[in-house]
């Protein structure tokens, strides 16, 4: 648009408004914005709500008519009459001319004064209302001023008129109007002059004097004229100094523009919206984020934007209800698809704003779809890394310095018998049944964290479940730290070394009992003629099979009867008293009967006749081996323990051992 004709328009009395054909408002003159507000660069569409419809907008434009339409004035709705020309700027361009058709006194309610009511009201005489009215002209708020159309020259002023340009009356009544104004304002001012000429006034509209001090002074003057008894023709001037206004609207305007800047160059999305979701305005980072284009959208729903799939559109439309309601709402992640293949996620927040008196919805949307990518990554790195865990046959824990549990593996969630949901945050002690050595890991963890050291070498504990195992583990442990250097927790991974521990075991019980049979043997080889050596040799066989009691009966085939010769040392001297006939008869005879090695687990269940061998000795168990090399039957090994002693087979192995390592001796 070619604007060399700006000061011309500004000056036109009646409002004028410039739009694009898009709606948006290239140039208002300042009776249109005394009248509806600065609407500069806004659009058409926010005082005229009708043309939010473009094929309206487009029919008025291109027909060049006058139509009503409910038009919004100062936030009230009133019904106007509009006049439309269309103004090529190019060959590729146009604006369109809006012409309102209401004055400045019909928007603002205002009627030219009637004096001859004002007498009538307040009843005043012709020298009362004389007086009245000069008292009004010198402690008037406005300057006001009495101008000789022929000479240009101040001929008589108020007080308020030298406070506003510094000059006395005096002073003024040598000047000129034009002597006072910047010369950029004289055609201006030749322009009103012809107004006056033609209708009798001018203005209101906006110039600049100087000041006596040489600054500027903004000013709203207005003016009528009138003619003296000899014909000459004056003007009463009023002048109202906006100084301070027109500083603080700079200041304003500044600051709207600094907004815009910001809102325009922001690098996040910013869209604009009614509390139903119609777009007001949009920045450009929004425009590319979208790719949409403010102009062809204004107006229309973020509910109809073709990347929102319809699966997001509920999510929009609750926060929307919640904004309606006066709530706020928390910020969301919003899907948008990015074309047939690819998506985008958004980080999306939305406030309530208030724009001249009405409710808008600010929404600021910023993508992140690298951020949730890389999120994806760490949560699949996570779970791979869960799955290495879970494969392990090992245990492995994560145990927090307050001792809850924060990774625990498959192995792990097997050996207490819990699912691992129900095991995180549980605390790692609350699943041992033993009390000790609940207290000594207790120990053991505080230790860790409070000298921020674990041992080098790998820690063997023994665990008792709550499921009644009792496992043993070997563990290695290593502290792991958070990025700021702090502990986060421990991480021990254990192998069960029950098995072990148990193989362990039975060496070195082999291996004490081998040393027992190797005695064993070397007694049986030696003369048994002493007491003590029928005692050592019982001693070394009950040590053997780890009971309480041991006898030896020898077998005499010609009397068919046992003859006790040995037992260990607490029972040696009542045992070989014993009257054969009556307590080892049939027990000795039954075991040599069936040539193999007896077991009785509870002795009130014994199941010989005699019972009073077990009564006699008070011994809940037995075990009885029979000594028989070819068909010699030799004697019989007789073992007691004084519980219920369930036997073994690695016992009843032993005992097979005693015989030959024994019987063949005594043989």
């Amino acid at each position: 648009m070619d604007l060399s004709y700006k000061t011309i328009l500004q000056t036109l009395p009646n409002p004028l408004l410039v739009c694009s054909r898009e709606g948006k408002i290239l140039f208002v003159n300042p009776s249109a914005n005394q009248i509806f507000g600065d609407l500069d660069s806004q659009m058409i569409q926010q005082i005229i709500p009708a043309l939010i419809d473009s094929e309206q907008a487009e029919d008025w434009f291109n027909q060049e008519n006058e139509r009503v339409f409910s038009t919004n004035i100062k936030n009230t709705l009133e019904q106007i009459t509009w006049k439309c020309k269309t103004s090529d700027q190019d060959d590729t361009q146009s604006v369109i001319l809006l012409f309102p058709l209401v004055s400045h006194a019909v928007a603002r309610g205002q009627k030219k004064p009637d004096f001859s009511v004002f007498k009538a009201n307040t009843k005043l005489n012709k020298n009362e209302t004389e007086t009245l009215f000069r008292k009004l002209y010198h402690k008037a708020p406005l300057g006001i001023t009495l101008i000789d159309s022929t000479t240009k020259r101040f001929a008589d002023c108020n007080p308020m008129m030298t406070e506003i340009l510094g000059y006395s009356k005096a002073e003024l009544q040598q000047l000129t109007y034009f002597d006072i104004t910047p010369k950029r304002f004289h055609q201006l001012d030749r322009i009103q002059t012809e107004a006056l000429y033609i209708s009798g006034q001018f203005g209101p509209y906006e110039k600049e004097y100087f000041h006596k001090d040489g600054h500027p002074v903004t000013v709203i003057l207005h003016g009528e004229s009138f003619f003296k008894d000899n014909g000459e023709r004056m003007v009463w001037l009023y002048i109202q100094d906006i100084s301070q206004q027109k500083e603080m609207s700079i200041k304003l305007k500044d600051s709207l523009n600094s907004v815009k800047i910001l809102f325009d160059e922001a690098p996040e999305a910013y869209l604009l919206t009614d509390i139903k979701g119609h777009l007001i305005d949009a920045n450009s980072a929004a425009e590319q984020l979208f790719r949409l284009s403010k102009s062809n959208f204004i107006g229309k729903n973020l509910l109809h934007l073709s990347q929102l799939p319809l699966s997001e559109v509920p999510k929009v439309a609750s926060v929307l209800a919640q904004h309606a309601m006066g709530k706020s709402s928390k910020p969301y992640e919003l899907l948008l698809q990015r074309d047939e293949i690819s998506v985008m996620f958004l980080e999306v927040r939305t406030f309530n704003v208030t724009i001249s008196e009405k409710t808008r919805l600010l929404t600021i949307a910023r993508e992140i779809t690298d951020r949730k990518n890389y999120e994806q990554q760490i949560i699949n790195e996570k779970n791979k890394a869960q799955q290495y865990l879970d494969i392990a046959g090992s245990v492995i824990i994560g145990i927090k310095p307050d001792h809850s549990i924060s990774i625990v593996n498959q192995a792990g969630c097997r050996l207490v018998g819990f699912e691992k949901p129900e095991l995180i945050g549980q605390q790692w002690t609350t699943l041992l049944k033993n009390d000790h050595e609940t207290e000594k890991i207790k120990h053991f963890l505080d230790h860790c964290f409070n000298e921020a050291k674990t041992p080098d070498e790998a820690v063997e504990s023994k665990l008792g479940l709550l499921n009644g195992k009792a496992i043993n583990f070997l563990w290695k442990t290593t502290l792991i730290y958070k990025d700021d250097g702090s502990i986060d927790g421990l991480l021990a991974s254990g192998i069960d070394i029950t098995e072990l521990k148990r193989v362990q075991q039975l060496l070195i019980e082999k291996e004490i009992k081998s040393a027992h049979l190797n005695q064993i043997s070397q007694l049986a080889l030696q003369p048994r003629a002493e007491k003590k050596q029928w005692i050592k040799l019982a001693e070394s066989l009950k040590d053997l099979m780890q009971s309480d009691e041991c006898y030896i009966t020898a077998w005499d085939e010609a009397n068919h009867r046992p003859i006790p010769i040995a037992a260990h040392e607490a029972m040696f001297d009542l045992f070989i008293k014993l009257d054969a006939n009556l307590t080892l008869e049939t027990f000795t005879q039954n075991i040599l009967e069936e040539g193999k090695t007896i077991v009785t687990s509870d002795s009130s269940k014994f199941p010989y006749d005699n019972k009073l061998f077990p009564k006699q000795f008070d011994t809940k168990s037995y075990i009885g081996i029979p000594m028989v090399v070819g068909e010699e039957k030799l004697g019989v090994i007789i073992f007691g323990y004084r519980d219920n002693h369930q036997l073994t087979d690695d016992e009843l192995e032993w005992g097979s051992f005693c015989f030959k390592s024994f019987g063949t001796c005594l043989s």
